[in-house]
């Protein structure tokens, strides 16, 4: 099988390679740094029950502390175990945005774009870090992957939930997530030349299913961010989170 850049077979083993070499560096001297203060915090939170950490007063959505959760239940908590679960979903991303690039432009710009992510040291650093930016750069990677296949003339009847599920995890990632879902609602009322046209009105629907997935974690956040700031001293911070009981 031949694309426009050669050989299928060639291409997929230069990205089996470029992810092979991405999953090294990123777990490349994972344990040699002991664990640091956000870190430790999100292994406190993630020994916690599940009802518990959905009901955290913590302005970060519980998605990533509920994964880590079930994460050290099965790999443990040491310092490479824990971050392990990063180096996943850093190396997930260089794969999405191999499938964005292609999509949006072609699989040798697919292969470029992967390439850059792999080698690139801020990803790298964020992806051996217990934290749920390694998850945020995944899903929104993902996000606007299903969304550029959602806009264009190619759309499938999987792309639709694909977009649905990878949004809805992506702002129960980070709250900076909403900004991704801002920028694509912005774009679509752009292109719609401001009109309440045909696409604008599934849009809008689709996006009203993702606002009811948000509702439950939407309305708690106002009073998370009042305890937050009513409750940012240092003394406060480390009688909440005793490091000793991690």
């Amino acid at each position: 099988m031949k694309d426009e850049h050669g050989p299928g077979y060639s291409r997929y083993f230069i990205l089996g390679l470029i992810l092979a070499a991405g999953s090294l560096l990123r777990t490349y001297e994972l344990s040699g740094q002991s664990i640091w203060l956000d870190e430790a915090v999100s292994i406190y939170h993630s020994r916690q029950n599940i009802t518990h950490i959905i009901s955290l007063q913590d302005p970060t959505p519980p998605l990533y502390y509920a994964l880590l959760h079930f994460w050290t239940r099965l790999a443990g908590t040491s310092e490479f175990s824990v971050r392990m679960l990063s180096v996943l979903f850093g190396t997930a991303s260089i794969f999405i945005i191999y499938l964005s690039a292609s999509h949006t432009f072609n699989r040798r710009a697919g292969l470029y774009s992967a390439l850059l992510i792999s080698f690139s040291p801020l990803h790298i650093y964020f992806s051996q870090e217990a934290r749920t930016y390694s998850l945020l750069f995944a899903l929104t990677l993902l996000s606007m992957y299903f969304y550029s296949r959602l806009t264009s003339a190619a759309s499938s009847k999987w792309i639709i939930p694909g977009y649905l599920i990878s949004t809805t995890l992506l702002c129960y990632s980070h709250l900076y997530a909403l900004l991704i879902v801002i920028a694509q609602n912005l774009h679509q009322i752009i292109v719609s030349r401001f009109k309440l046209s045909r696409e604008l009105k599934a849009w809008l629907l689709i996006q009203l299913f993702v606002f009811m997935f948000y509702i439950p974690w939407m309305v708690r956040l106002p009073g998370i961010i009042s305890d937050h700031f009513h409750s940012m001293d240092f003394k406060a911070f480390v009688f909440t989170v005793d490091l000793y009981d991690i």
